[in-house]
């Protein structure tokens, strides 16, 4: 599609074969995610740690306009986008002394996720390796206090 022209029609020949990409499922929006989140939870409500793991799990956005779509995850500001979600949307509510979320409306179905194109190397490469970074920021962070803690039991009192 290098040689395709925006807003011209695109021949078949431009078009990427079926072995480019995959179907996925993916939520019309970031409120669509959360809602599903705390709905695909067994008494309907979760705290903010579930629904961060159900996002990075499921966390697919279609993209408004086009067929393709990306992962939440794939920013840094992924949580954040959550939270914003969460205390901005009338769909929201606290509950359990302000402990979990819950849909405001619980008789409202969850959104249903929609089939998507994904095409292999976008943003699930950009995801794999900030992943990857953070195992090894962890890995890092643990030596340090591993160092941290030998050095305090081996220093004299």
């Amino acid at each position: 599609m290098a040689n395709a022209v925006p807003d011209k029609h695109v021949s078949e020949a431009e078009m990427p074969s079926k072995e480019a990409y995959i179907e996925a499922q993916a939520f019309a929006s970031v409120h669509d995610l959360v809602h599903h989140a705390i709905l695909s939870r067994p008494d309907s409500r979760a705290i903010l740690k579930e629904i961060y793991t159900t996002c990075e799990r499921e966390g697919r956005i279609a993209y408004k306009h086009g067929k393709g779509s990306r992962l939440l995850t794939a920013n840094e500001h992924w949580k954040s986008q959550i939270r914003h979600a969460l205390y901005t949307s009338p769909r929201f509510k606290r509950v359990d002394d302000g402990e979990a979320w819950s849909v405001s409306n619980p008789q409202a179905a969850a959104p249903a996720p929609i089939s998507v194109r994904v095409y292999p190397g976008d943003d699930e490469a950009v995801a794999a390796q900030r992943m990857h970074d953070r195992e090894e920021h962890k890995k890092e962070k643990a030596a340090l206090r591993q160092h941290r803690d030998d050095t305090a039991v081996s220093a004299p009192s």
